[in-house]
């Protein structure tokens, strides 16, 4: 099998590269592009499909991925993706069945284990039309998907978003939202939405935890707009599983979504 390893020389992990290194055999012909400067990850794409490589293993985080993602986009058909989780994040390498804790494992399913098709988000605004493989966060959880740090994830694992967004609590911004989810339509006052075929954000907060990145569908998480002192027992209610009691933040599925929002509403695409 001809291999072609793109990593990130700032990823969180990226010494690691050695230990995937030792897990080649002689079956393996594999070249190095690591990316040094903006614009090495789309022209290492580039080349390794013009030089017909079978597998791209990505090494790095969701930023890193989704470089790759759209250096293939639009066409899908090859080569095959793998990815090793060496980021501060990781969260599709989460929904994947990896964390850095499993290295081992992730090196040898990049190397052995068949591929598997799985969805992509085409996400069309006015002026541009670029890709998510993990999830597109709007409002609220998209700044606390920026902001939330390193250290706080290691300490705190997914509960680590939601800290971050209480420390937020003090500058919410309110969005008039007009979702369009398939066929239905409806307005909903909101802090935030998150579009997701990953199940995971901000280092492991299950944003979709119903969602599954080959089902052909799109899981809308919207955070309401709620007063202070329910927002906080909301998340954690639904971070440990438990938002089923209640709809105060809403999970619901479609195959197509169309979102607009007064005031303007930034995203976070695939964290970066």
């Amino acid at each position: 099998m001809r291999l072609s390893l793109i990593y990130n020389t700032d990823a969180g992990s990226a010494e690691r590269i050695q230990l995937f290194l030792r897990h080649l055999t002689s079956r393996h012909r594999c070249d190095l592009r690591p990316i040094c400067e903006p614009g090495d990850a789309s022209r290492h794409t580039r080349e390794a499909v013009s030089e017909g490589v079978d597998r791209i293993v990505i090494a790095g985080g969701d930023g890193t991925i989704n470089l790759v993602v759209n250096a293939l986009a639009p066409e899908f058909g090859s080569p095959e993706l793998a990815v090793l989780p060496l980021g501060t994040g990781n969260d599709l390498a989460r929904s994947l069945g990896f964390v850095p804790e499993a290295f081992d494992a992730a090196c040898e399913a990049s190397l052995e284990s068949p591929s598997t098709l799985v969805d992509v988000i085409r996400i069309s605004s006015k002026d541009r039309t670029t890709y998510a493989i993990n999830a597109a966060n709007g409002g609220l959880g998209g700044q606390v998907t920026l902001n939330v740090r390193t250290e706080d994830k290691q300490r705190w694992g997914p509960l680590a978003y939601w800290m971050q967004a209480a420390s937020r609590l003090v500058d919410l911004q309110t969005y008039d939202v007009h979702l369009t989810l398939d066929e239905h339509t409806e307005h909903v006052k909101a802090l935030g939405v998150a579009i997701a075929n990953g199940r995971f954000v901000g280092g492991g907060f299950p944003i979709a935890p119903r969602a599954h990145i080959n089902d052909g569908l799109l899981d809308v998480t919207i955070v309401p707009t709620l007063p202070r002192l329910e927002l906080i027992p909301a998340g954690l209610s639904f971070v440990l599983g438990r938002n089923g009691r209640d709809e105060r933040i809403r999970g619901v599925r479609a195959k197509r979504v169309e979102l607009r929002a007064e005031p303007t509403m930034p995203f976070s695409i695939d964290g970066e």
